[in-house]
């Protein structure tokens, strides 16, 4: 079952209810915020298990030749390997709606177009 975005709004937040007991819950914003795929977010309860199926240790791509300890180095650790940028990205998307006022906003209007458009069909057709 799919839920919007919306379900993390405090008036929604019920429908989460036991979603601790999961192993692993996808968040995909793009529903309401209007982001890309590539903005989806996986969180995963099993501790390392990422770095566990992803772990390439690609020497092309982690260098050990760095001005810095190369443990930082969280590639092994993500889906899309470097692509750390991507959350950054939804973090502005989420800042530029004001966080929950503008989703509630959102909300409400992607809500009320499709009945104020239903409506208008109904009584002109």
């Amino acid at each position: 079952m799919g839920w919007r975005f919306d379900v993390l709004s405090p008036e929604h937040r019920y429908r989460l209810n036991g979603i601790e007991k999961a192993q692993s819950v996808t968040w995909n914003p793009q529903e309401l915020m209007g982001a890309l795929l590539l903005r989806s977010a996986c969180f995963i309860k099993q501790d390392g298990l990422l770095f566990q199926t992803n772990q390439m240790s690609a020497d092309y791509l982690f260098q050990q030749d760095k001005p810095y300890d190369v443990s930082y180095d969280t590639g092994d650790k993500a889906m899309q390997c470097g692509r750390h940028n991507d959350i950054f990205k939804l973090w502005l998307m989420w800042r530029s709606l004001r966080a929950w006022k503008g989703i509630e906003d959102k909300s409400i209007d992607s809500w009320i177009w499709p009945l104020t458009l239903r409506l208008k069909l109904e009584t002109e057709g």
